[in-house]
């Protein structure tokens, strides 16, 4: 009798465990497939795109591979300084087929007073060609005070042909420019250059960095491959300037409209041995100007630097000696440098059900 028991346990149990899972299986699909599943599902999947093992682990490459280059300090009290797509949402997340889709975007608006920012939104069926209109129509003003209500819409033509589950992106793109970005720079006599900032008292940590204020795209400046100063003033010496640019958000930079670099007096870009301007160096002198020199990169640079996807930029110059005084040891001055871009955000995705 108790082996017959024993068998039937043998039997029974696994047939119970096999039919428990066939049903949680069941339940699932019918959740995966719901209007709450699918939603679920895009939250889930925007979080693991986020902090999966193998994206965290490429981050860390990528930042490992950023500190080689030259990097800012990041401003630890700045917001993210730009416009910011907090969410896309349905305003009805079921509709009929044939009925309208109403999707609505959730700014924010962190710029200067003074910045009036054409904004151009998009919308559309994800893995389609499908688009909606956007009301109002682009380019739509954004600034610091003023973020217009706007609307995503998709109409009968559209939608008729849809059904169940239907996931929907929504971004938009914006002009902005990541300026004001300041570095000190010590030139100092190959005789002072020895225990330089011990020597003559000066408070600064190596490398000087320029300030990050978490615009989309950093913009850092540096004085050779390592960074670190003084500069020294000599002849058969061979400085330069590095630039590196560097996307902090989570979109991409769709065009670069303007790249420029501000020199002081005495300093400008050794055109011999930099053959400027080229994807390295897009500079040219454009402008002297309450005694800086003011190099930018012409039209035709600004398109070959979208297509070759650079990062880092350099060009070797020129010092004259005079530019450090006959009675100092040591000049302070600064270099300046600022660029203009179309930044697209990182699409979010609503999830509509269509006839249901």
């Amino acid at each position: 009798m108790a082996e017959e028991k024993s068998i039937l346990y043998k039997i029974v149990v696994p047939v119970i465990f096999i039919i428990a899972l066939i049903i949680i299986g069941i339940y699932a699909f019918a959740w995966f497939n719901s209007d709450a599943g699918q939603r679920q599902f895009e939250k889930i999947s925007e979080g693991w795109t986020k902090y999966n093992p193998i994206s965290l682990l490429l981050g860390q490459v990528k930042e490992t591979q950023r500190t080689i280059s030259w990097t800012g300090e990041s401003n630890a009290t700045a917001q993210k300084q730009g416009i910011l797509l907090n969410s896309f949402n349905a305003l009805s997340t079921k509709t009929i087929s044939g009925g309208d889709i109403i999707l609505k975007y959730d700014i924010t608006s962190n710029i200067p007073s003074t910045y009036t920012i054409p904004t151009d939104f998009y919308c559309k069926i994800s893995k389609t060609i499908a688009t909606g209109e956007i009301i109002p129509p682009n380019p739509i003003t954004i600034t610091s005070t003023k973020i217009p209500n706007v609307r995503c819409k998709f109409g009968e033509a559209q939608t008729q042909l849809l059904e169940g589950p239907t996931k929907i992106e929504g971004w938009f793109t914006f002009p902005y420019t990541t300026k004001d970005v300041k570095l000190p720079v010590y030139f100092a006599r190959e005789t002072s250059a020895e225990d330089f900032f011990t020597k003559y008292g000066i408070n600064e940590r190596q490398p000087i960095r320029v300030q990050y204020n978490e615009e989309p795209v950093e913009l850092a400046i540096g004085v050779s491959d390592e960074n670190i100063q003084p500069v020294i003033v000599e002849e058969d010496s061979y400085p330069m300037i590095g630039l590196a640019v560097h996307n902090r958000w989570d979109g991409k930079i769709k065009a670069i409209t303007g790249f420029e670099i501000t020199l002081p007096r005495g300093v400008t870009i050794n055109e011999e041995l930099t053959q400027n301007p080229t994807t390295i160096c897009p500079f040219e002198l454009s402008t002297t100007k309450d005694e800086k020199n003011i190099y930018k990169a012409p039209i035709s640079m600004l398109t070959e630097l979208q297509t070759s996807n650079l990062e880092t930029f350099e060009c070797w110059i020129n010092i004259e000696e005079d530019v450090i005084p006959l009675d100092s040891d040591y000049v302070k001055k600064e270099y300046e440098a600022s660029i203009s871009y179309i930044y697209s955000v990182s699409p979010k995705i609503a999830v509509v059900t269509v006839g249901e």
